[in-house]
């Protein structure tokens, strides 16, 4: 009896969590998708005209949104499934992270109200201490990070807790590592320092233990083995500049803290330290937690983090992209992370109503923070920069990257057919390809707008796809973009 009513207990508990998560990733995504830019827009263009194994002009990131997407045929909606997708994998990490921290601090009083409190605060502090570019950059814009690292964090805890392994939980380790590594890559580091950790901490290698680091390790070779019958940049991932290793670090650490909210930052941190100190005045008050090396488990994330920061800091294909702090959102996730688990040992000497009081009192900051008008599509800031072109009637668009996919994706959502010849548009080239050839085109003719790049720049993007049409005229549209008419030459 008390079996089942734990069972029932649980699935009640977790149906309970799952629309907290979603209700949370849907204010996030009306508040963060009016500032989706053109890689997050990709998605659905993807999705809309050609799934491919990986992210278009990419030789890595396993396209699994496009793949989800790929069955909502309605632009309109595919564009908002997709912000609320991306969301909810970002709070689906923030959950996770909660579920570890709620199991690893058993035995408490109500582990459901615990869970729940660690999640909203959480996704609470990420809302705190970044800046809102920072967030939407952190929450909405790399599901190859949120994803990937929502099922790393899932096997983890498994690993730490789970006393022991039936064969569909060794099922599951293969799985969630197999995709997670497609995803991205790079999960391979966190994956062997987590090896390393986890083997510390048992003072033991254990069969669930080994077969997660053979499988992170095959999975990362395999992947490296498929990725390259795909093209790449021409700029190696491993390529690394160690001796300017002093200057690009300080690059990518001014990068990182304009990230940040100080303001907010310190506040937080001087709650955390004003809890700390009140936390002696509550006797009943004792640190439980079936994970007894918290302290360790901290200072090994943060050595994790040293040695992340600096290892792609020198990353040659990072130093290209300028040190965007896209890829150091690892760094974000265990800071917060680690705020998370300090936050997590004040609640533990609440009872459970006052926890649940506690959630509703952080669900109404978040309220306050993530409140926001329905934006819809067509006021969305990125396609106000492409607006000039709507009434051109154009087949396609060339030239500047951050202009010409939103372009494709409004001519979509209405139901006009149309393509991009900026970077990443090789991936389709055999779509662009059949509807201009002379069975669907018969005129020969091609209207295109070129956004901000030379006339001459956009007709060399133009001719990679379609070598046989050449420039017939350029006319001004507005101050950055003009309109190309191309001719097909004659066979």
């Amino acid at each position: 009896m008390d079996r089942t009513y734990t069972s029932q207990s649980r699935g009640l508990n977790f149906l309970v969590d799952f629309l907290i998560v979603i209700f949370v990733s849907l204010l996030i995504a009306n508040k963060l998708a009016p500032y989706m830019n053109a890689d997050v827009m990709m998605n659905s263009i993807m999705s809309l005209q050609k799934v491919t194994l990986f992210y278009w002009g990419q030789d890595r990131l396993l396209n699994v949104l496009p793949l989800a997407l790929s069955v909502v045929r309605n632009a309109r909606l595919n564009v908002y499934l997709n912000s609320i997708l991306s969301c909810l994998c970002f709070c689906s990490l923030a959950w996770a992270w909660a579920r570890g921290i709620a199991r690893s601090f058993e035995p408490v009083q109500d582990r459901f109200a615990f869970r729940r409190l660690v999640f909203l605060v959480t996704v609470l502090l990420f809302i705190l201490v970044l800046h809102e570019w920072q967030f939407v950059d952190t929450s909405i814009s790399h599901i190859e990070y949120t994803l990937s690292y929502t099922l790393f964090a899932w096997i983890v805890f498994d690993l730490i807790l789970k006393p022991e392994f039936k064969p569909i939980d060794y099922v599951r380790v293969v799985i969630l590592v197999v995709i997670g590594t497609g995803l991205n890559n790079s999960l391979v580091i966190p994956e062997c320092s987590a090896f390393s950790v986890i083997a510390w901490m048992q003072r033991k290698v254990s069969a669930p233990l080994i077969v997660f680091a053979i499988v992170s390790l095959l999975s990362f070779k395999a992947w490296l083995l498929i990725s390259s019958f795909y093209p790449h940049s021409g700029i190696s991932y491993s390529d690394f500049d160690i001796q300017n290793v002093e200057e690009y670090s300080h690059a990518t650490a001014r990068n990182l803290v304009r990230g940040l909210d100080l303001p907010r930052l310190c506040a937080v941190v001087a709650f955390a330290l004003a809890l700390r100190l009140l936390r002696f005045n509550f006797p009943a008050y004792v640190k439980m937690g079936r994970i007894a090396h918290w302290g360790e488990i901290c200072g090994a994330l943060a050595l994790f983090c040293l040695a992340w920061f600096l290892l792609f800091s020198v990353n040659s294909w990072i130093k290209a992209s300028h040190f965007h702090t896209r890829y150091f959102v690892p760094i974000i996730f265990v800071a917060v992370g680690i705020l998370a688990v300090k936050f997590a040992e004040y609640f533990l000497f609440l009872k459970p109503m006052l926890q649940n009081i506690l959630c509703l009192l952080v669900a109404a900051f978040l309220g306050y923070f993530l409140a926001a008008k329905f934006t819809p599509l067509e006021k969305y800031p990125v396609f106000a920069q492409v607006a000039p072109s709507a009434a051109v009637d154009a087949d396609g668009y060339a030239g500047d990257y951050w202009r010409v996919w939103p372009a494709v994706l409004r001519d979509l959502v209405h139901h006009k057919p149309a393509v991009g010849f900026a970077d990443r548009a090789d991936a389709n080239r055999n779509a662009v390809i059949r509807q201009f050839s002379a069975a669907r085109h018969p005129n020969g003719d091609l209207k295109v707008v070129c956004y901000v790049e030379a006339t001459d720049v956009c007709v060399k993007q133009i001719q990679l796809l379609l070598p046989d049409y050449n420039l017939a005229s350029a006319e001004p549209l507005d101050a950055e973009s003009s309109v190309l008419r191309l001719m097909r030459m004659p066979p």
